[in-house]
Order: C-alpha cells, then sequence, then structure tokens
C-alpha cells in the first residue's frame, strides 16, 4: 500500500524529503540497525526520472531524501512516486530484512496553472 505524503513540493524547485522508518512491529529502527537506504524516483507510469534509480543515501534515521529542480519538474501530472528500501535488523524477524515503501509525493504543478 502506497502512502500519500502530507507535504506538497514545488514543481521545478529542489527539495528535502525526511521519511522515518519502521520495522515488521512498527517501532521506529535505530541507525545502527540499518544496513543500507536506497531510493527510486519515477512517474506516474512508473518510469524513472532522472535516472533516479537504486540510489544510496546516508544511513539516517530519519532518512532525507534530496531531490533538485529537475527531479520535481512536471508536466500535466501532478506527483511523483518515491520508492524507498532499506537493509536492517528487525526486532521481531531478525537480521538482514529488507523492507520498501511507496510514497506519493504531491507536486504543484504551477507551469500548467
Amino acid at each position: 500500500m502506497s502512502t500519500i505524503l502530507s507535504t506538497t513540493l514545488s514543481d521545478a524547485s529542489s527539495a528535502g524529503i525526511s521519511l522515518e522508518l519502521f520495522d515488521s512491529a512498527a517501532v521506529s529502527v535505530s541507525t545502527a540497525g540499518i544496513t543500507s537506504i536506497t531510493y527510486d524516483w519515477s512517474d506516474e507510469g512508473g518510469n524513472i526520472v532522472n535516472g533516479r534509480s537504486n540510489v544510496t543515501v546516508p544511513v539516517a534515521n530519519p532518512v532525507l531524501i534530496k531531490l533538485t529542480s529537475a527531479d520535481t519538474k512536471i508536466g500535466t501530472v501532478g506527483y511523483r512516486i518515491l520508492t524507498v528500501s532499506w537493509l536492517y535488523n528487525d526486532s521481531e524477524l531478525g537480521a538482514g530484512q529488507v523492507k520498501v515503501e511507496e510514497y506519493f509525493v504531491p507536486i504543484n504543478n504551477f507551469v500548467n496553472v
């Protein structure tokens, strides 16, 4: 299931998206328990935008996904899809678990207003 982010980005502007990562028991994962974090940035059709596929970000929780103005430039559709994956130690399932979360990121479409 995808989550719609409550923050709306501006068309063609730099932005940062901060997300907290949780394990299977809805417990915030400690930074020490995270091995790696990657993300994909795609359009409504699932097409990768600006080569943002399997991008590695520094391990942190919350994690900060930095986007450029080219990443947030849209045409007629008012959102992008952010898919975040992390390898971590789960409080119930043990070490080496992979979790993937998908977020719909609204973007104000100022070009077509």
